[in-house]
């Protein structure tokens, strides 16, 4: 299966570098490329070439960083980080086979595959060149160490603190809202380990106190690391894109955060349910999801201890899936423009919720069907036709275009023929004309800036205005301005062919200033 997804995902490289732009990537994949060109190139963390930024994920941008070093052309660069997100979408079937064959439930893990199929292959969040591929894949990594760490305790086998301390780590550099997440489950993993010596305490701290001490240090270490590297690349130790995105007013216990609430729940749904039913059939939904797994604990797991072991990891997901949702329903994050394209754990958790109810339906058809043989067949015919139906969405997808970047990208190549090298230009979304354009790109939304926009523009007395002046800027280019309404003349237009009315302009920040040919 991994293979075959491989291969269908890497044949859309085929269709060449325009289809990449207006029907894979986003915008912000541009931010990360850019920035590792720009650091291989001028030796600086920089989106525009002027200013330091840290306004990235650290494991995924020192990946794009490292494939930045053996390629030539940032095209070639475009091309190989997509064949990696595809390959990291491949790989995450290793894992999930190796946390079948740790727990014995071949049946369950080819359910699980199969959801991850129907999750990965048709829909764009899996091949848009961002961090989720690589996401998965670490959290797919985490889940089959803790399954190991478990089993081998209840064991009385030495656990695996260094391997799951490791991917705990790596998890939170994929994410940095994911630390909440690995710290869950290491607290789990190690309540579980005492409680299995709890009548044996001395035992346990004999054999284990050092090693968690050893382990908690590293834990530290590598949250320390991280913190650095973006204190290093900018000058803050939260990315810039962090300060950005959680920057609003607090919304506390109102009726405005149990909204957010619910649209955080709806949003971390899987894709083939999005847009498909109503928010409170979808959420109904959810909520029975839940409800059959904890029925399937009750009832089944007594058999089956490895069953009970996976169960009560996806009780920990199911915990920091809440107290995520409740973080950002409280507090200023804004989700629905930010933080809505990064949702793995999300997606993993309900993967997870859809394998133990269709689990929980076949061992309740099974003594019907066991005269027959027919129950061990069920599992495989359901995976069939959730692959079948993966495939079929994916062929039906691959035509979508997305009019706006297709715009975006003529822009880019239009400016790259038009104007001088060094003309300056700036944008709110910045990612696309930049790459393409091969021209200076000031990011105004802030999130692949400097900590010094986002102290003195977005919350101090600078005006836009000001810091246009201020940085020589010739061009400002967008399809919107964010509240910003500029009092400059319009160069040129390229309008936005999908029936909204919108182009994307070019203001001329200062005639004087003009390097047009």
């Amino acid at each position: 299966m991994a293979v075959v997804q491989f291969a269908i995902q890497i044949s859309l490289l085929f269709k060449g570098e325009r289809y990449i732009t207006s029907s894979l990537t986003i915008d912000d994949t541009y931010y990360y490329l850019q920035t590792a060109w720009n650091t291989k190139q001028l030796g600086l963390v920089s989106f525009d070439g002027l200013h330091t930024t840290n306004g990235v994920q650290l494991l995924w941008f020192l990946v794009i960083y490292l494939l930045a070093l053996l390629v030539k052309t940032k095209i070639i660069l475009l091309f190989v980080t997509l064949a990696l997100s595809f390959l990291f979408n491949g790989l995450c079937y290793i894992f999930i086979f190796l946390i079948g064959k740790e727990l014995n439930r071949p049946s369950l893990i080819l359910i699980i595959a199969s959801l991850w199929a129907l999750q990965s292959l048709p829909f764009r969040i899996y091949s848009m060149g961002m961090e989720n591929s690589l996401h998965a894949l670490v959290i797919w990594c985490t889940l089959w160490q803790c399954v190991i760490f478990i089993v081998r305790a209840q064991n009385k086998e030495r656990p695996n603190f260094w391997g799951l301390t490791i991917v705990l780590i790596l998890n939170t550099w994929s994410r940095l809202d994911s630390a909440l997440l690995s710290t869950i489950l290491f607290i789990f993993c190690t309540a579980a380990l005492v409680l299995i010596y709890r009548k044996e305490l001395r035992v346990f701290l004999k054999k284990y106190a050092r090693t968690v001490i050893y382990v908690s240090l590293l834990a530290g270490f590598g949250f320390i690391t991280q913190v650095a590297a973006f204190r290093w690349m900018g000058d803050s130790y939260l990315p810039v894109s962090a300060l950005v995105k959680t920057s609003g007013i607090a919304r506390g216990l109102s009726a405005e955060s149990i909204k957010m609430f619910m649209d955080v729940f709806l949003l971390g749904l899987p894709s083939i349910l999005q847009g498909r039913l109503s928010p409170i059939a979808l959420i109904t939904l959810g909520i029975l999801g839940i409800l059959v797994v904890f029925l399937l604990r009750s009832k089944y797991t007594r058999q089956s201890e490895n069953l009970r072991i996976f169960i009560n990891l996806w009780c920990c997901m199911l915990v920091g899936e809440v107290l995520y949702y409740f973080l950002i329903a409280v507090s200023g994050a804004a989700y629905l423009p930010y933080f809505a394209w990064y949702r793995s754990p999300s997606f993993i958790f309900w993967i997870l919720t859809g394998a133990f109810v269709a689990l929980l339906t076949f061992e309740q058809i099974k003594p019907v069907s066991l005269h027959m043989n027919f129950h061990l067949w069920v599992p495989v015919g359901f995976s069939l036709a959730v692959v079948s139906i993966a495939v079929f969405l994916f062929f039906r997808s691959i035509n979508f275009t997305s009019q706006l970047y297709t715009a975006r990208y003529d822009t880019a190549l239009w400016i790259s023929e038009n104007f001088l090298p060094d003309t300056i230009f700036a944008s709110w979304n910045a990612g696309q004309l930049g790459y393409f354009s091969n021209r200076t790109f000031i990011n105004l939304d802030g999130v692949i800036n400097n900590v010094d926009y986002y102290r003195r523009v977005l919350h101090g007395p600078i005006s836009i205005a000001d810091y246009l002046a201020e940085n020589d800027v010739d061009y400002v280019v967008d399809y919107d301005t964010y509240g910003f309404i500029p009092d400059f003349p319009i160069l040129r237009t390229f309008p936005v062919n999908d029936g909204t009315g919108r182009s994307i302009r070019i203001w001329q920040v200062s005639s004087q200033a003009s390097s047009a040919r």
